[in-house]
Formats: structure tokens, C-alpha cells, sequence
């Protein structure tokens, strides 16, 4: 069948060492900018606590922040050169204290790393899945709460939200 043809695949996939992550951290944001600079955003640290940092792993000078704090967000790589970070919470040691309805654009400016704001979400969202549809749409889906949304973005941004 289909599945056990994926499962031979997914065994024979050999992985390259690129570096040592010292901090742990989960639910972040990543993406590969330009080809070669793998991007990690926001996350927890401790099973807790969210943070707001964006760095390239083996690159130490090329860091920035997030405007928020963020946890279980989603990403996309626009192009080669932009993330685009969707939605997400932020939580402290006493558990959620916010879901964003905010989104970030990531990319390399020369030598720095730049986050600018992206368009705002219709709702609040975190723990949801970006797919883009084809060279014009993106797709945002599922969410934290029992209702789950869909959601479709022209690339060009020009045009609102579309609830499907």
C-alpha cells in the first residue's frame, strides 16, 4: 500500500549533524531562510515558560526578538527569504495568559535579522497548521479551542480574510 511505501521511505532517510542546541525549547516557529539559515522563533523553555527569541542556529550574531512572547504558533516560508509566524500563546509558570491574533514576517537584512509585523489574524489562534494552497493562497487551520476554524490568505495580502 501507499502508507508502507512512505514508512520504507521515512526509514532510509539519513539525517546530517548541523550543530549543538544547548537551550531546550518546544512549540517554536522554524523555517530556513535563503536556503541555508535554519530559523527557530519563539517556544517554551522549561515545559513553562514562552519566550520571544528568533536566532539562527550556528550563527550567534543574527538574533532578534518577537513583539510577544510565543508558544505553539505556526509558520510558513513565503518565499525564500520571509517566515511568516502566525497566531500563537504566551504562558508562565501559572499556564496560558494570552492567544495572539498577531503575525510576524522573519527574514535577513545583510547581516541582521529583522521581524516586521504581518496582517492581523480574524481570531486569536495557536496549535493550528499553515499550508499554502498554490502560489496564491494559504491555508491556516484548526485552533486551541473546541471550535476549529479555516482560514484562507491571498499572498498578496491586498484582500481580507477569507472564512471557509
Amino acid at each position: 500500500t501507499q502508507n508502507v511505501n512512505v514508512a520504507r521511505f521515512a526509514r532510509n532517510v539519513e539525517w546530517d549533524f548541523f550543530c549543538d542546541f544547548q537551550t531546550p525549547c518546544a512549540g517554536g516557529s522554524s523555517g530556513l531562510l535563503d536556503g541555508k539559515y535554519p530559523l527557530i522563533c519563539g517556544g517554551e523553555i522549561q515545559s513553562s515558560v514562552s519566550i520571544d527569541d528568533c536566532f539562527v542556529l550556528g550563527y550567534p550574531t543574527l538574533t532578534s526578538k518577537l513583539p510577544t512572547q510565543k508558544y505553539l504558533a505556526s509558520s510558513l516560508m513565503i518565499n525564500d527569504s520571509h517566515l511568516w509566524i502566525t497566531g500563537g500563546s504566551s504562558r508562565d509558570a501559572s499556564g496560558i495568559i494570552g492567544i495572539h491574533d498577531t503575525s510576524e514576517y522573519v527574514s535577513l537584512d545583510g547581516d541582521r535579522l529583522t521581524v516586521t509585523p504581518g496582517p492581523t489574524l480574524p481570531v486569536p489562534i495557536n496549535g493550528h497548521c499553515m499550508v499554502q494552497m498554490n502560489e496564491f493562497s494559504i491555508m491556516l487551520i484548526g485552533t486551541h479551542c473546541v471550535k476549529s476554524h479555516i482560514f484562507v490568505q491571498k499572498l498578496n495580502f491586498d484582500e481580507i480574510w477569507q472564512i471557509i
